[in-house]
């Protein structure tokens, strides 16, 4: 190595033995050109020796440094990666058994959960089913109850109907503060219609709430239907005459809203009450309706 060139110069120099002297001078002289020409030589070698010293230095700084320090790094880097990999491999090993242990921890519990369930649903199945059962049984029930309320509404009217059936409806006369009602009724039927009844084919007759700012109508019940359907023949003598009054059938008020619905319907030309019973007229047909009929239902059956 250089530096130890230097050394070795340096200790040559140390070590190199003095002049002796002598007698004779001429030759003492020569020796001593002779050493310092050596000490010059040597001076001279140290001096290049320390040039490529500094020049080996320089070198080693700038491209050998480099190498060196660039192969430590790589090597350095290659441990680290190894040992990083060994870390992480176990930590991901680690990291994955927890995850597996966790999850089938998970997974057991979610078992237990789908068990449970399964066995809450099959229990509302049940429950479900009767609740279902319950159901329909209170909806026979109730459509038995539907079916025997209107059955009762139906006879309830035809019964209330059947108990008017000798009653008719005195409408348009002016009321007198006093009035006998029987001989007001006998008057206007005398006059208006040309039919005399005796005060003991009346069985009842006073007045019943009418329209607002018209007289109250009379309801007049007679013996019998004989005596009723002889003062009917005549109501269109009574309308024609002088003074607005009419006869007109005493019907239920389910009755009367049934021949209201009647009139109002596109398809009905006309619709009245006769003998207990409302009928409509369509298309020239008439027909029977009841208080709960669908009358649509009722005119495309008899339509077919």
């Amino acid at each position: 190595m250089p530096l130890n060139s230097s050394r070795r110069i340096s200790q040559i120099e140390k070590s190199a033995p003095l002049p002796e002297k002598s007698a004779d001078n001429g030759n003492s002289n020569g020796k001593a050109d002779d050493l310092t020409e050596i000490k010059s030589d040597l001076a001279e070698i140290k001096k290049s020796i320390k040039r490529t010293e500094k020049a080996l230095e320089k070198s080693v700084k700038s491209e050998d440094l480099r190498e060196l320090v660039a192969s430590i790094i790589k090597e350095i880097l290659a441990k680290n990666k190894e040992e990083l990999t060994e870390i992480i491999d176990e930590k991901v090993d680690e990291r994955c058994r927890e995850v597996e242990h966790k999850f089938a921890n998970v997974k057991m519990d979610l078992r237990d959960d789908i068990d449970s369930l399964n066995m809450d649903i099959e229990t509302f199945r049940e429950k479900l089913a009767e609740n279902n059962r319950v159901i329909r049984d209170l909806q026979k029930k109730l459509e038995r109850a539907e079916n025997n309320a209107t059955d009762a509404l139906r006879k309830s009217n035809r019964n209330e109907q059947y108990s008017r059936k000798t009653n008719i409806k005195v409408c348009g006369v002016k009321e007198e503060y006093r009035e006998n009602t029987v001989e007001v009724v006998r008057k206007v039927l005398k006059e208006k219609a040309g039919v005399d009844i005796q005060e003991k084919d009346v069985v009842a007759v006073h007045r019943i709430p009418g329209k607002p700012n018209l007289p109250k109508p009379i309801l007049l019940k007679v013996k019998n239907s004989e005596i009723k359907t002889s003062i009917m023949r005549k109501r269109s003598d009574v309308k024609k005459a002088q003074g607005n009054v009419k006869l007109v059938d005493d019907v239920t008020e389910l009755n009367a809203k049934l021949i209201d619905k009647l009139f109002q319907h596109d398809d009905i030309e006309s619709a009245y009450y006769y003998n207990g019973a409302v009928y409509g007229i369509s298309n020239g047909k008439r027909f029977l309706f009841d208080i709960d009929e669908n009358i649509d239902m009722k005119l495309k059956i008899r339509k077919r």
